[in-house]
């Protein structure tokens, strides 16, 4: 009877990983309640390759923030059933391209806010022409804010390539 238990979690073991796709970016998250999802995380993430690890590690936490906004709260009780509604049933590639997504959206509107600002600090400096230190600081703060805009552009290059990448067929 002792080598019943042994070979039945084996045979278990066998079934289930037959059960779910080579490739765990098709791997389907299971999380109908809070729990359910904890119980996943426990025993699918730590499967995962390392970088897929952490690239799933960073959606998740995008898609959470992202979930809490929506809902208007910071009551974790109510997040983590949002966040289960949102994530059960979904593979680990839908969780990324999710919060690629939502990166993206914030990106571009950060973007967009700070070209407005250089817009208006332009105009607003025009009139420093007698006031040189105060120039020097609209030109300072313009640098920081264009170079601010490069790093978001670089940014969301990144976030593209990984969207076509995990979108491709031949993936």
């Amino acid at each position: 009877m002792p080598r019943l238990a042994p070979r039945t979690a084996l045979l278990a073991a066998l079934l289930l990983a037959g059960c779910q796709p080579k490739d765990p970016l098709d791997w389907k998250i299971g999380a109908g309640s809070p729990e359910a999802f904890d119980t996943w995380m426990d025993r699918r993430h730590r499967l995962l390759p390392p970088d897929l690890q952490q690239d799933f590690d960073r959606a998740f936490a995008v898609v959470r923030s992202d979930t809490a906004t929506h809902l208007g709260t910071v009551d974790p009780a109510r997040i983590n059933a949002g966040l289960s509604r949102r994530l059960d049933g979904k593979t680990i590639r839908a969780v990324i391209l999710d919060a690629d997504d939502v990166e993206s959206d914030a990106l571009r509107t950060r973007i967009s806010l700070t070209i407005d600002a250089i817009v208006r600090n332009a105009r607003a400096s025009e009139s420093l022409e007698n006031r040189p230190a105060e120039a020097q600081r609209f030109a300072e703060a313009r640098a920081g804010q264009e170079t601010a805009i490069k790093a978001m552009q670089a940014r969301l290059d990144e976030v593209a390539a990984q969207v076509h990448r995990l979108s491709s067929p031949t993936r």
